[in-house]
């Protein structure tokens, strides 16, 4: 048969003998086509199927539900953090004319004993809010960190802080309680650090 085929190419011209191969090497480039799509597919299925068995046991694939999830957390994260300022604003505020009013000698001792407790317990109430803000807070970080894929190490530099800030209020509030008490004369009078020297 080889020998069949070797005569009748030798019988063919020299146009049909190119018109031959170039046929030839169309079908083998088709051919070589073919196995490298064939193959470039194979490949693309093995990285997508690597990719998705790396993802299962790093952990949780983000879902439309997880997503949606770290949003509200996310919301709810924002209008503490709202709330928070507005506290915020508003202690400085009162801080700021606390302090205009005793530089400017218009600081005088309240008389009235009961207003100071009354003043002294809504600070306390508000300390209280504020701890409560900033447990809230904390536990909405821990609860994002838990959804979150990757380092956890900004939580603890977070509570740290918020742990900071919740000491302070504590002991902003014992000083209200020694205010207070101060006030109704359950305790000694003590100094106040910018309050006027008395001759």
């Amino acid at each position: 048969m080889k020998e069949q085929e070797e005569t009748s190419e030798s019988s063919l011209s020299e146009e049909e003998r190119i018109e031959l191969l170039e046929h030839e090497e169309k079908s083998d480039r088709i051919w070589l086509w073919v196995v490298s799509l064939v193959g470039g597919f194979a490949l693309l299925v093995w990285l997508v199927m690597s990719l998705i068995s790396s993802l299962g046991d790093e952990g949780e694939v983000l879902s439309v539900d997880n997503v949606q999830a770290m949003e509200q957390r996310v919301a709810t994260l924002e209008k503490s953090v709202e709330r928070l300022e507005r506290l915020v604003a508003m202690q400085d505020e009162q801080l700021a004319s606390l302090k205009a009013n005793q530089f400017t000698g218009l600081h005088a001792p309240i008389d009235d004993k009961s207003t100071v407790g009354r003043v002294a317990l809504v600070l306390q109430e508000q300390e209280k809010d504020y701890q409560q803000v900033m447990d809230g807070l904390k536990i909405g970080m821990r609860d994002l960190a838990n959804m979150l894929p990757g380092s956890r190490s900004w939580l603890s530099d977070y509570s740290e802080a918020i742990d900071q800030a919740k000491a302070s209020s504590r002991k902003r509030i014992t000083e209200l309680q020694k205010w207070a008490l101060e006030a109704k004369g359950e305790l000694p009078a003590r100094p106040t650090p910018l309050a006027p020297a008395t001759p």
